[in-house]
């Protein structure tokens, strides 16, 4: 039963803290460090966070668009790399994201 009550209470820091966020990047960054602490680096050491700068009716933005993680450097260079993150689809990843009723 103990155990059961330590993961609710653990679910609601986290719906808290996520709740707490101001934006999209700063609940990335929460997210990166949560799962730093968990050990998600151990089996993913190489981690790159995309990040799209545009211009969001007159407001130059910094926003995520993806993250790509993996046991190898090449394969996060590669994926994170402008061949791949293109702007049609980092474009399509802010549309999704105001879909979604994301706070760029």
């Amino acid at each position: 039963m103990e155990e059961k009550n330590t993961n609710a209470i653990f679910l609601l820091c986290l719906q808290a803290l996520s709740e707490q966020a101001k934006d999209s990047s700063e609940l990335i960054h929460l997210w990166v460090n949560i799962g730093k602490r968990m050990g998600v680096s151990k089996m993913f050491p190489h981690l790159k966070v995309i990040v799209y700068e545009h211009d969001d009716a007159g407001e130059i933005l910094k926003t995520p668009v993806g993250v790509v993680l993996s046991p190898s450097e090449d394969v996060v260079e590669y994926l994170s790399s402008e061949k791949v993150f293109d702007e049609m689809l980092c474009v399509n990843a802010i549309n999704a994201l105001k879909k979604m009723g994301v706070v760029l």
